[in-house]
């Protein structure tokens, strides 16, 4: 498709038809294939400037649906924390649900630190 310099001037530059022809005369065609090659190139622009736009949104969209899950992540995460400690509040008020070492008889077993402390290599002079 050839490109059209009377058409260009009337349609794009608003110039009435005769005045059109007598500039689409005195145009070199050196200058026309420069003006066809920038339309080109701007038309390439104006599509990916398109592209651009709509990836842009998409990308917007798919942000805000990322930050909606995880404002309900956050969310679920809290409420199963209060659960978790109504749950644990409601197991210590039990009688008998206190949390104590392992017991043989009636001793008790030590805890790591009391069991080092004892420890003759650890006794302090």
């Amino acid at each position: 498709m050839a490109f059209d310099i009377k058409k260009f001037l009337v349609e794009d530059l608003g110039m009435e038809d005769a005045e059109a022809t007598a500039t689409a005369a005195k145009i070199k065609p050196e200058k026309v294939t420069a003006l066809e090659q920038s339309r080109g190139i701007y038309s390439q622009n104006l599509t990916a400037s398109r592209d651009l736009e709509q990836a842009r949104v998409q990308l917007q969209e798919a942000s805000d649906r990322l930050n909606n899950e995880m404002a309900e992540w956050a969310t679920l995460t809290t409420r199963e924390k209060e659960e978790a400690t109504e749950l644990r509040m409601l197991r210590s008020s039990r009688p008998g649900s206190e949390r104590s070492n392992s017991k043989v008889g009636s001793r008790r077993w030590p805890s790591r630190q009391e069991w080092i402390r004892r420890q003759p290599w650890r006794a302090r002079p």
